[in-house]
């Protein structure tokens, strides 16, 4: 069994966009579904009504816009495929990143820089 393999899922797809190396199709395919029904779940129970946060701006809506913001590794096409139907999900990150700026910025930075390298690697914004 390949290192990449024992990864925990996350650490694969960070490591996979990475190294530029193609997830498993399949699970690709599996993981995307998950990543959807979850957005529709935390759309559709969680931010039904106009709330700006799903705990009144508690640390569990820091913990998971923290996870989702994994996804700007992306590219922007792949990332609008995921989140962009879910207005209501993408507000709420907004509310977060708003709320506690400019520590969000400064923890998430490494994912920005990231993103930036991405871009000017493979300039399409589709990666693999």
């Amino acid at each position: 069994m390949k290192e990449y393999d024992r990864m925990p899922g996350r650490l694969r797809l960070v490591a996979g966009v990475a190294t530029i190396t193609l997830p498993n199709p399949k699970r690709a395919a599996e993981g995307e579904q998950s990543l959807a029904s979850s957005f529709a779940t935390i759309q559709r129970v969680w931010l039904k009504s106009d709330a700006k946060f799903l705990l009144s701006n508690d640390v569990a809506d820091l913990y998971l816009v923290s996870e989702i913001m994994q996804i700007r590794m992306l590219g922007d096409e792949d990332r609008n495929g995921l989140i962009g139907m879910y207005e209501k999900v993408q507000e709420w990150i907004e509310n977060v990143k708003n709320a506690t700026n400019p520590h969000f910025d400064e923890v998430h930075q490494y994912l920005f820089d990231v993103n930036i390298y991405l871009k000017l690697l493979l300039p399409s914004g589709k990666r693999p």
